[in-house]
């Protein structure tokens, strides 16, 4: 499979929105759980001040970047998911720096015109994605109710 293809497939894979019936795990934790998935923006942020975060948090609130495993949100910063758009998901290339595995995978996002990258494992990577897009879907509505 051209490796075209294969960006294009895992592209719609993370923002096409699937039914419950299909999913084969849980995208969200349980309600009341949280669940910490190592993972990293590599430009600074309002949201990831001096690159301090290592890990993302998502569950019982809104997705937030955090500089430990947990538990708890301490020093948790909200991550503006309906500032972020996903531009492309690709592998790790020489120029990413060397604080992201080589196995791990980037999403090109727009943060309100501005381009910022996440890494992460492939499979925490489209999860964080998935959670992000429900965040923003939330938010949206939440902000165009009367």
């Amino acid at each position: 499979m051209p490796l075209g293809w294969r960006r294009m497939k895992m592209l719609q894979s993370l923002t096409v929105a699937q039914s419950p019936t299909t999913r084969a795990r849980p995208l969200t934790a349980e309600p009341g759980e949280e669940a910490f998935l190592a993972a990293r923006f590599l430009e600074h942020t309002d949201y990831n001040p001096n690159s301090f975060g290592t890990h993302i948090v998502l569950g019982d609130g809104p997705p937030a970047v955090t500089p430990h495993p947990g538990p708890g949100r301490f020093a948790a910063k909200r991550i503006p998911a309906e500032r972020l758009t996903v531009k492309d998901v690709r592998r790790v290339r020489g120029g990413d720096g060397d604080s992201v595995s080589s196995s791990w995978h980037i999403a090109e996002l727009d943060d309100a015109g501005r381009p910022v990258r996440l890494a992460a494992a492939p499979a925490d990577l489209t999860r964080i994605i998935r959670e992000l897009g429900a965040a923003r879907t939330t938010a949206d509505t939440v902000g165009s109710e009367p």
